[in-house]
Parts: C-alpha cells; structure tokens; sequence
C-alpha cells in the first residue's frame, strides 16, 4: 500500500515570521491574514495597530493616509474594551493624529496606549501625555509644547524626548523655547519651521552641546545676502537649513517602514560635511538633491 508523504509542515517561529513579513509589507490586507488562521490572527493582529492614525472625521474613517488606515476614536475605543490591558499597549509605537481628538478619548487612548515612542500632533491635551513615559520623538506645535512644559505632570515625559519637531513656529516666541528646552534634558535632535532672527535663541542651540542635529524648515536663507547669514550656520556642523518637498505627514509615516526621514537626511549631511564629502560652509539642504549621498 502506498504511504502518502506527510503535508509539509514549517516550524512555527518561522511560519510567524513569514506571516509577519506578509502583514508589514501591506497593511491594508492584515484583516485578510487575520482570516487565515487563529495562530496567524494572534501574530498578525498586533502590526494592524503599530501605527495608529487618528481622526474623528467621518469622511476619513474609511480611507487611507498614505498607506495606513485611519480610524476614528470611538472605533479605537471599542477596540480597547474588547481586549486585555497589554494588547495595544504592546502593540502600539506611533500615534499621529490627523484630525482633533476630544480630551478625555485621547486621555483613554493613552491610558491603553503607554508604550507610544512616536507621536505626531496639531491637536495635543497637555494632561494625557504625561502617560507616555516611553516617548521618544514628538511632533508637536509650537504654542502646544509651551504649554505642556507649564504642567508639571509632563516634566519627565519631556525629559525622555530624543527628538523634537516644533511646527507652527513664531519668532516671538524663541525666548519661550530657550527657557523651556532645558526641560528635554535628553534632546540630541531639534527642528523648527522657520528660521529665528533671535541671536540668543541661536547662540543658546549652539551652546546646547548635548545637541547632534539642529534643523530649520525655511527657504529664506537660501536667497539672503551673504552678509546675513548667521557665522553659527556656517561654522557649526549641526545646523542644517532643510527645504522639504515631500509632505512632512508622509515624511513621518513612512519612516516606520523605510526608517527613512528629514532626520535621517539631516544626519547624513551632517556626515557627509565632516568627511569633507560636502563644503563643511554648506548649510542648506533640500530633500530633491541629494546627489551628495552617492
């Protein structure tokens, strides 16, 4: 009689991680992978939420921004009640929030979601973040991060940021960022959109020596008069003048996947300068020519 060989069988750890590969090279069809299996569901569910993108806007609760879905708070809610307290905690990194988010749900939200390294926001309650102790890299505006760094709560959260993007920036207010920047005692990366005319807000980053990369989002000195050219620009390595092209929400996702951003082109122009790769008097930098890198 003949014997029928066995169905081919892999190892489960490596069965995982091809399920794995499947899901974070689309995320679109995780829910279809979900499908596959109960074991697939429990590897594949938690890479659905690594990136959340928030918006409590209907029209964007059945679309994509870049590539990820969007999901709106109470759908994000229902999620946290149907599943045990580590689940999104574990599995959450990112959060960007595309459109405002009503207090207390963000202050839910965080509660579930204290293991976020990432965070993107025009719309920040000051009260929730002080959750997030594992927070690393903050987008955040700039009037928003003035008032955080005036609720005590949020000291050590700020105190654990790395890397700080100040969007919707005014020269007025510089002399706010100088006193408060001591209180993200562990920043080595610090971006601004604009370009201060204050000489002490200037003069206090280039004292800053903890500092690594110091990024300004502004095209005017690309066209001023070299007399006006601030010397710490030139002189100092770690300024970098950045015209960003691409839109800085799709610069900020997609960094999960290529681990590719502004920060990262800033960094390898900052190298590229002290290996003498670019003229070190060089300060300005545009995503669209980077021909430098080859």
């Amino acid at each position: 009689m003949e014997t029928i060989p066995p169905e081919p069988h892999l190892p489960p750890e490596l069965e995982c991680r091809i399920f794995e590969i499947a899901a974070l090279a689309s995320t679109p069809n995780i829910p279809k992978l979900m499908l596959v299996a109960r074991r697939v569901k429990h590897w594949v569910e938690p890479l659905l939420y690594r990136v959340l993108v928030l918006s409590s806007m209907r029209r964007y609760s059945e679309h994509q921004l870049f590539g990820f879905p969007v999901i709106t708070p109470s759908t994000l809610l229902r999620i946290i009640a149907a599943n045990p307290p580590h689940f999104l905690q574990n599995a959450v990194k990112r959060i960007f929030v595309h459109e405002e988010i009503l207090d207390e749900e963000m202050e839910m939200i965080f509660a579930a979601c204290n293991h976020v390294s990432h965070y993107y926001t025009r719309y920040l309650p000051c009260a929730a973040l002080a959750r997030l102790h594992h927070l690393r890299r903050l987008t955040i505006r700039l009037a928003d991060f003035l008032e955080c760094c005036n609720w005590d709560s949020t000291h050590p959260v700020l105190a654990n940021i790395t890397h700080l993007d100040l969007l919707e920036s005014w020269g007025e207010a510089m002399e706010g960022v100088c006193a408060r920047l001591p209180l993200v005692s562990n920043l080595t990366h610090f971006a601004i959109t604009s370009i201060s005319f204050d000489v002490g807000f200037r003069t206090a980053l280039c004292g800053n020596a903890r500092l690594e990369c110091i990024v300004f989002f502004d095209e005017v000195w690309r066209y001023e008069d070299s007399e006006k050219i601030p010397d710490v620009f030139v002189h100092d390595s770690r300024f970098v003048c950045m015209s960003q092209t691409t839109d800085c929400r799709l610069d900020w996702l997609h960094h999960t996947e290529t681990g590719r951003d502004f920060w990262a082109l800033a960094e390898a122009f900052i190298a590229a300068k002290r290996r003498g790769k670019v003229d070190r008097s060089c300060y300005t930098l545009s995503d669209e020519e980077t021909s430098w890198l080859d």
